[in-house]
């Protein structure tokens, strides 16, 4: 680790919360001192904390394309100034968002002369071929050049599994931007420090879930997890979420607001304040959020701007802790589209085996 808040190995930049945690799991599984920005403004306290890495989520996939451009220019800017001597923009696997016009602002700012594009993440089944991604949650193969566009100099080599995107990894930092998901960085993470991944530790109940994302993959996730014993299944179609006053160990709380619906962004917006203000009360240990706007809302009413990220607690599931009031909460986050059917599942067994007071710390056993 680094310690020295002016040097930093890593620069991450993000377009939400989930895929910030996400990127920065395999590198924090590996030793390396992970620090997220959980927005834009909170990038100068994640840079204090003298990490490995520092990664920023800007928040920009649901924005409009100006607005993109200026904000990633600017979080790139700074993060910049620390002289990182790797860049890495990370993009959704499924090419979501305003890819080519955050890449264009991350090349620039960091002074890389041309961007290595692999968003393949072979532990989610998704894959780079002949310039397409290809593999599960997507219906075709979607191909890289019509998101691009043909203003930036790009290369995009095929990556079908882990030895790929490590080989990818090892390109001349100096003059590359790195631009992938979590399989990516996982190959970097490899590359970087020869220590062993670290294997995943239990997670504490009482677990809350609260689900924002309406992906497929998630839907599914949720459906096999209400079905258990001990598991509290709430929806909520307007934001509010109605608790009652004897809970199981675990409350996976759904927001199932129609897209059609006017008023939909308030709805969500409440919804996200409202499971904070559960989670403020103290009764729950850990916290599972699924769905990057979702997150967003959640920390922010939590007034949380900086995660250390210390590991996963499954597959693909980010590990992070913050202090709410007085009591520590351990917070997973999972991408709507990433997981195995049953993730939801074992991490509610998990829960359910290892009931402890609210303010347990996880570090211990993570660090």
């Amino acid at each position: 680790m680094s310690g020295d808040p002016d040097v930093v190995r890593v620069a991450i930049v993000a377009d939400d919360l989930t895929g910030a945690l996400d990127v920065c799991t395999p590198l924090a599984a590996r030793g390396l001192r992970c620090y997220v920005a959980t927005r834009p403004d909170g990038l100068e306290a994640a840079l204090a904390r003298g990490g490995d890495i520092v990664c920023v989520n800007t928040a920009t996939r649901e924005t409009d394309p100006e607005a993109a451009r200026r904000i990633v220019g600017a979080v790139a800017r700074r993060i910049a100034e620390a002289s990182p001597a790797i860049a890495f923009k990370k993009i959704d696997s499924r090419l979501k968002g305003h890819v080519a016009i955050e890449v264009e602002a991350c090349l620039a700012e960091f002074g890389r002369r041309r961007a290595i594009l692999a968003p393949a993440v072979p532990s989610q089944g998704r894959r780079v071929e002949a310039g397409y991604v290809t593999g599960r949650g997507l219906a075709e193969p979607l191909g890289m050049a019509g998101v691009l566009g043909n203003r930036l100099a790009y290369a995009a080599p095929d990556s079908a599994d882990e030895a790929d995107l490590e080989r990818i990894a090892r390109a001349d930092w100096r003059d590359v931007l790195l631009v992938g998901a979590s399989g990516l960085a996982a190959g970097l993470a490899a590359v970087l420090s020869p220590q062993a991944a670290m294997t995943a530790k239990p997670i504490n109940g009482p677990l809350l879930v609260a689900v924002g994302s309406h992906d497929p993959i998630t839907v599914e996730q949720v459906s096999r997890a209400a079905a258990q014993r001990d598991v509290l299944h709430l929806t909520s179609d307007d934001g509010a979420i109605s608790m009652p006053t004897s809970l199981p160990p675990v409350v996976i709380v759904q927001a199932t607001i129609a897209p059609q619906r006017t008023d939909r962004a308030q709805a969500m917006v409440r919804f996200g304040g409202e499971v904070a203000s559960l989670l403020r009360q103290g009764g729950f240990a850990t916290a599972l959020v699924s769905g990057g706007e979702t997150g967003q809302t959640v920390l922010g009413n939590l007034g949380v701007d900086c995660l250390e990220v210390l590991g996963e607690a499954l597959a693909g599931i980010p590990l992070t802790e913050a202090r709410i009031g007085e009591h520590r909460l351990a917070i997973l986050t999972k991408s709507g589209g990433f997981g195995t059917p049953d993730d939801i599942v074992r991490l509610a067994e998990i829960a359910r085996q290892n009931m402890h007071p609210a303010d347990t710390s996880i570090r211990g056993e993570h660090a």
